[in-house]
């Protein structure tokens, strides 16, 4: 009986993650459609200009903590704490142990989990935008569709930490495909970014699905498309030393203990070319999953970490914590730095969940 009681809990955290995710995809989805590109990024990202998503199902709405809801999270968080304090003689894990508990996520979720991120561009738009010049005002329209217009491509390199199986690599390596396509019918000048992905992942099953995946192969072909199994606390392979234009650490940093994070954030530096950038997004502090997790019995590691069902691990960052560890830390200047607040609304079944993000930009001096 008491078998059967824990494996219907198991059940119902694991929908309930499974929501959370799907929360995800759906923000996802709104951005990638309402998101305008270019130097917008506050009016798509930021936390006062974008302008409410709706759905007939759904809708994204922008919040301001209040104080009052701010204490109501903290002391519900404190009130369960000894409940979902984690036994100190279970915490005694090793990097084996977060091997594991990843390869038995792909293993079991393998490419159909998380969804391709095709909003870098939008998210992101001084690193993968993509630009195009006006045409010539003295040439013909006619004339120009049948001239052949130059294309300036220019090469860049990108070393993904935490790729998993490709969901950020794989769309850019499309998306640059299509950009190529569509600038040999263009009546003007079209600039083009070229891009060489590095993609480091602590799962070994996730790796090998990448290398799998047929949009990896012909870029692998070229030389264009590496993928690595690599621990980042340990260390960064030496062929991704001093190459990268831009490093990105998307839901990556939270998985890892917040006294190893320092470490892992120096070794991914070491990846950046003098004035490269990281891109960061992440779990921000409060969010409705933290508030989950922290109702729940023998979650939480230590502050703001917890363990999740299925083995894997998740920090919950305040700006703070990333300001000291990017900055003050590591040594880089902190070029944009901010949360993303959003309620998520769903009309049918009314109900709402607090989403909060971290959204960064980190530039080696």
């Amino acid at each position: 009986e008491k078998n059967k009681s824990k494996q219907h809990r198991n059940k119902m955290s694991a929908a309930a993650e499974y929501g959370l995710a799907l929360s995800y995809l759906n923000l996802y989805k709104n951005e990638a459609v309402n998101g305008k590109g270019g130097d917008n990024v506050g009016e798509v990202f930021g936390n006062q200009k974008l302008s409410d998503v709706e759905t007939n199902t759904s809708v994204w709405e922008h919040f301001e903590w209040t104080h009052d809801e701010q204490l109501e999270v903290q002391q519900s968080l404190k009130k369960l704490e000894d409940r979902c304090q984690i036994d100190p003689a279970l915490q005694k894990f090793q990097v084996k142990q977060d091997d594991d508990a990843w390869n038995g996520f792909y293993s079991h979720h393998a490419t159909s989990f998380f969804k391709d991120r095709h909003y870098l561009h939008t998210a992101f738009p001084h690193e993968f935008g993509r630009t195009m010049s006006d045409k010539d005002p003295h040439q013909d329209e006619n004339e120009a569709t049948l001239t052949p217009q130059p294309e300036i491509v220019e090469e860049k390199t990108l070393v993904e930490v935490g790729c998993g199986v490709g969901n950020a690599l794989l769309p850019l390596l499309e998306e640059e495909q299509s950009d190529k396509n569509n600038s040999q019918h263009q009546a003007r000048t079209t600039r083009r970014i070229r891009w060489t992905v590095h993609g480091l992942d602590l799962s070994s099953v996730a790796i090998a699905l990448l290398k799998n995946d047929p949009r990896f192969l012909r870029p692998a072909e070229e030389g264009r498309a590496y993928a690595y199994v690599a621990n980042i606390v340990q260390g960064i392979p030496s062929t991704c030393h001093d190459v990268a234009d831009v490093a990105s650490l998307l839901f990556c940093l939270s998985a890892i203990d917040p006294t190893l994070q320092a470490t892992a954030i120096n070794h991914v530096v070491s990846s950046l070319k003098p004035e490269g950038v990281i891109v960061f997004r992440d779990y921000g502090r409060w969010d409705e999953s933290q508030v989950k997790l922290g109702s729940q019995r023998s979650k939480r590691l230590k502050r703001d970490f917890y363990q999740k069902n299925d083995g894997t691990k998740c920090y919950f960052f305040s700006t703070r914590d990333l300001r000291e560890l990017f900055e003050e830390q590591c040594g880089l200047e902190v070029v944009e730095l901010e949360y993303i607040n959003r309620i998520y609304k769903n009309r049918a079944t009314d109900a709402s969940r607090r989403r909060v993000w971290v959204h960064g930009r980190f530039r080696k001096r």
